[in-house]
């Protein structure tokens, strides 16, 4: 009888054994279905239902809104081009005016009262997207500006800056 002899594990070996072992698992895979494509979500997070737990059962943006003590939320105007024009306050009559006709709308805490941008001025904003933030505490107008946004002639009320 012969003394079966015991195989080193040269380098050779352990390829050629590895080798052997990937393509028995390829033939395995092989032979099962394809998994089904991992669903891709929306990239509007109010589609996605992640903005709050409520979103999914909001018909719009403003049902969103936790607006303050006073029936108000903070707006900040911003220009398509991404220029932060204003920020302003709102309640709900002028977030549902501003998607109705497509006018930048706010309340006026001095005067009690709502103000479409440029009624007076002729600087009107027309609003492309109202956002909603993920607290909702904050609304965002995205908006094209005709003339200056800011009461003393300025493009934006944001013109005093500070570098760092």
């Amino acid at each position: 009888m012969k003394k079966a002899r015991k195989q080193s594990k040269t380098p050779a070996r352990t390829a050629a054994v590895r080798a052997k072992a990937k393509a028995a698992a390829k033939k395995r895979t092989a032979t099962r279905p394809p998994a089904p494509p991992k669903p891709r979500l929306p990239r509007d997070p109010v589609a996605r239902g992640d903005l709050m737990a409520d979103s999914v059962a909001a018909t719009s943006v403003v049902d969103l809104v936790k607006y303050d003590e006073r029936g108000l939320v903070p707006v900040v105007a911003q220009e398509v081009d991404g220029t932060v024009l204003m920020l302003a306050w709102a309640n709900r009559a002028a977030l549902d005016e501003t998607l109705a006709t497509g006018r930048g709308t706010y309340w006026s805490r001095s005067r009690q009262e709502l103000w479409r941008k440029g009624d007076t001025s002729g600087h009107v904003q027309e609003v492309v997207r109202v956002a909603v933030d993920c607290d909702g505490d904050s609304v965002l107008y995205t908006l094209r500006q005709t003339g200056p946004a800011c009461h003393t002639g300025q493009r934006s009320c944001f013109f005093a800056t500070q570098e760092l």
